[in-house]
């Protein structure tokens, strides 16, 4: 399948936004040869991230949350 074909599967499939994440987890793998695909999600009024996808859920489960402070080294 090509990458456009595996992502319209994925954006059809019933089960989201899961299936579009493990039909870009599949794209950027055969792209780029990923080895972990991650995804957080972030509130900015509790300032508190969690991951909510992961290719990997034996070595980082998607299960609870941490606080993420602003970086003073890095530019917004």
């Amino acid at each position: 399948m090509t990458s456009d074909e595996i992502l319209l599967a994925g954006l059809a499939a019933h089960q989201q936004p899961h299936a579009t994440l493990e039909a870009l987890e599949t794209i950027f793998r055969q792209e780029v040869g990923l080895k972990l695909f991650t995804v957080l999600l972030f509130d900015a009024k509790t300032g508190l991230a969690r991951r909510f996808y992961t290719s990997d859920p034996a070595s980082y489960p998607v299960a609870g949350s941490k606080p993420l402070t602003p970086d003073p080294g890095r530019s917004r």
